[in-house]
């Protein structure tokens, strides 16, 4: 059984997908292929972090996936599948992440932030298998600074991220900075972000910020 070029709405965004049913294993093999273009990331702020909620943007995707059965449980428990993820015109709204890295890692207050900060772009790559959302060594660009995100997003809501933080050319002047035996920081950091995607735990896993020789 093939349904090909099934069209969908979704986040106002559109979406296309094809799928084949074979009905012929037990049980039943199911694989596709997906695509979203042009949703409103504010569609899924009710998800995010508190500090997060206000955030929005315009993202797209691609997907192709393989699962066992035909139940929703069975489904989610078989499911395979790897995704690409491309963010456009990205505002974090009222939250400014580099302020929260800065002070997360106690290096000083940077400069506050002309308007709302945000990414022009970006690209994530996602593998999906054993319930869980994996994602490997993505890079992220906000104003100069680079973050570097590792971890798992399981199906069950939670999320276990390690999150490299690399804020050294950071578009934006330090205001203030916490010297450690007289010496700046490096401006580098390892951070774990673990719990309910909703309102997860931050704690420092390595810091990096020893000071510069």
């Amino acid at each position: 059984l093939r349904v090909a070029g099934a069209s969908f709405r979704t986040g106002g965004g559109r979406g296309r997908g094809n799928v084949d049913v074979d009905l012929t294993s037990a049980p039943a093999r199911v694989a596709g292929e997906v695509n979203l273009t042009g949703a409103k990331l504010q569609s899924l702020a009710a998800r995010f972090p508190p500090p997060l909620r206000k955030a929005h943007g315009v993202f797209s995707g691609a997907a192709q996936f393989e699962t066992r059965g035909l139940s929703r449980s069975e489904m989610s428990a078989n499911l395979t599948a790897t995704a690409s993820v491309q963010l456009k015109s990205v505002s974090f709204g009222e939250f400014d992440p580099l302020q929260a890295v800065a002070r997360q890692a106690r290096w000083g207050s940077l400069e506050p932030a002309r308007g709302e900060v945000g990414m022009p772009s970006a690209s994530l790559t996602l593998e999906i298998r054993d319930r869980r959302a994996l994602v490997t060594r993505q890079q992220l660009q906000i104003e100069g600074a680079g973050l570097t995100l590792n971890g798992v997003y399981s199906f069950d809501g939670q999320m276990d991220l390690a999150v490299r933080a690399d804020l050294r050319h950071v578009k934006r002047h330090w205001i203030s900075e916490t010297m450690e035996g007289g010496l700046a920081p490096l401006h580098e950091a390892n951070f774990h972000l673990a719990g309910p995607l909703a309102q997860p735990t931050i704690q420092p896993e390595s810091q990096a910020s020893q000071a510069s020789r």
